[in-house]
């Protein structure tokens, strides 16, 4: 018995070794394995300015895994390929069999439900069959039926006429007393409502006067409420202003803005390409236009360190013509290494907590 819990233990302490193994192994290569980029462009002389080449690349794991985006006169196509093998073939073959498998499936249970509806049909006909017997009874019984129930319904119609002649003559003779009774109701009405016109207009000239003193006060009591309202604005920008005045000036806010600037510089220049080559013609109608271009490409000359020839033609046409490669690699260990640098810095987290709570402060 302990041998075989021994063993059970063995071999669960084995598979989380493995595990475990595994796990590592995947840390060490996001953090120590690069990943490496390309990108090159080029642009034939006289052809349009829209009508270039261009190749973006990006590769991990020693080529293992490779994005590949390439451009050429508006057209784009994008190809990850896994150890050399695109993946959008993988896809289609998988796609093919489970295509295969559900078609297979779609058939067998298509002759399922053929044999299905055949037994069906067969138990529908049987009971329109019966149906239409018990249909022939009962029309008979519904006839008879119907010849007593109109017997009936005559007698009664007969009965309706007679009531109906004695009430109308009944309602003529109260029809001619109510309209006395309307006829003098209506002229105490008009009395009543000429007596209350005249209250209304008493009531309108009384109170003309106070209804002006009325809309003259709620106009300044508005007034008053939007005077407030600024003067409460200001005061909470006056606030938020000093807050953050003393927010920048503060020691340790300058301490950790220094830091974020010289993490994210030492971050940029990592990642920027490392190698960049090629050269570039170029002209334009107008010399001073040709001259501006000249002077604000050479400001990017501390960037690529003059690898790229600039030949400036001044030949008083457009011509553009260039060709562009450039290369880099991105370290993992770089990104997480000042992730922590920044996030567990004191003042860094000081800053974090006078953000989160700028309110109370």
């Amino acid at each position: 018995m302990l041998h075989i819990l021994w063993t059970i233990i063995k071999v669960v302490l084995i598979i989380l070794a493995v595990i475990l193994g595994l796990v590592l192994a995947l840390i060490l290569l996001l953090l120590f394995c690069p990943i490496q980029y390309y990108a090159g462009a080029q642009k034939e002389p006289d052809t349009p300015l829209k009508e270039f080449s261009g190749m973006a690349k990006a590769a991990w794991l020693w080529h293992g895994i490779t994005l590949r985006m390439d451009y050429t006169n508006g057209n784009i196509s994008i190809v990850l390929r896994l150890f050399g093998i695109p993946i959008s073939k993988l896809l289609k073959k998988i796609f093919n069999k489970t295509k295969k498998t559900t078609e297979k499936v779609n058939n067998k249970s298509a002759e399922i439900n053929n044999d299905e509806i055949k037994s069906e049909q067969t138990k529908t006909t049987e009971t329109e069959k019966s149906k239409s017997d018990s249909v022939e009874t009962i029309s008979i019984e519904q006839a008879v039926n119907n010849n007593v129930e109109t017997d009936n319904a005559l007698n009664d119609r007969a009965e309706d006429i007679y009531f109906e002649n004695a009430i109308h003559e009944n309602n003529f003779v109260v029809n001619e007393t109510e309209e006395d009774v309307t006829a003098s109701s209506q002229q105490s009405k008009d009395k009543k409502t000429f007596i209350s016109k005249i209250l209304q207009i008493i009531k309108k000239i009384i109170g003309f006067p106070f209804s002006i003193v009325k809309k003259i006060a709620a106009f300044v009591r508005k007034i008053r409420d939007k005077l407030h309202e600024l003067h409460q604005t200001i005061s909470r920008i006056r606030k938020k202003t000093d807050w953050y005045k003393r927010f920048l000036t503060h020691p340790k806010t300058k301490a950790a803005l220094a830091l974020v600037w010289e993490d994210g510089k030492k971050l940029i220049h990592h990642i920027l390409p490392k190698k960049i080559r090629g050269n570039m013609k170029f002209d334009n109608e107008d010399p001073y236009i040709t001259g501006l271009i000249l002077a604000g490409v050479g400001m990017t000359i501390p960037m690529h360190k003059n690898k790229i020839k600039i030949t400036p033609l001044f030949e008083q046409r457009n011509y553009f013509e260039g060709k562009l490669k450039l290369s880099g690699r991105i370290y993992g260990i770089v990104i997480v290494k000042t992730a922590i640098e920044i996030y567990f810095n004191r003042n860094v987290k000081f800053v974090m907590r006078k953000m989160r709570h700028k309110e109370a402060a």
